[in-house]
């Protein structure tokens, strides 16, 4: 799973209408960018939990002196030591602190519907931002299809047309 941090208003945006506009949520009169904010704080705060861990993962790597090809097994160590999901896994959690955050949130006058079933509308609403990479990645090769996948004209290629990609997207 990879949330990009530009689209974030975005997807608040799209899960505050979505429950609204079902009746599932009541939002304040007028107060509906508060609100935004307010679920756009859950998703900002898991990214930059997730680059702490990132960062903390380099570190024990270079302090360790152990391969770069190794930074997937310590992250991995290191997010079961701090009970913190990340990729996959991590969905269900985050959508589970967005529902958390509408409850206390002073912007939300009422939350009329139950937990799994907010948490499922929800991601009924995100899944086409968790699919972004997967249509860059596409969008790409489509661009080096004259070229052979695996050599290093190809690699080079595939690395830049992502980041062209990426920019004409407003991603970075």
């Amino acid at each position: 799973m990879k949330i990009y941090m530009k689209l974030i208003p975005s997807i608040a945006q799209d899960i505050l209408r979505a429950l609204s506009k079902d009746g599932d949520i009541e939002i304040k009169d007028n107060r509906l960018d508060e609100a935004v904010l307010d679920v756009s704080k859950v998703f900002r705060d898991y990214l930059e939990e997730e680059e702490e861990l990132n960062q903390e993962a380099m570190i024990f790597i270079q302090n360790n002196n152990l391969a770069s090809k190794d930074f997937a097994s310590v992250k991995a160590k290191l997010a079961e030591e701090r009970g913190f999901d990340y990729g996959d896994d991590a969905i269900e959690m985050l959508l589970a602190d967005v529902v958390d955050a509408l409850l206390k949130s002073k912007n939300i006058e009422e939350v009329y519907e139950e937990n799994h079933i907010l948490i499922k509308k929800m991601y009924e609403v995100i899944k086409k931002y968790l699919d972004v990479d997967a249509e860059l990645d596409k969008e790409a090769r489509e661009q080096l299809k004259n070229l052979e996948e695996g050599s290093l004209e190809w690699d080079i290629a595939y690395r830049k047309a992502i980041h062209e990609i990426k920019k004409k997207k407003n991603l970075v």
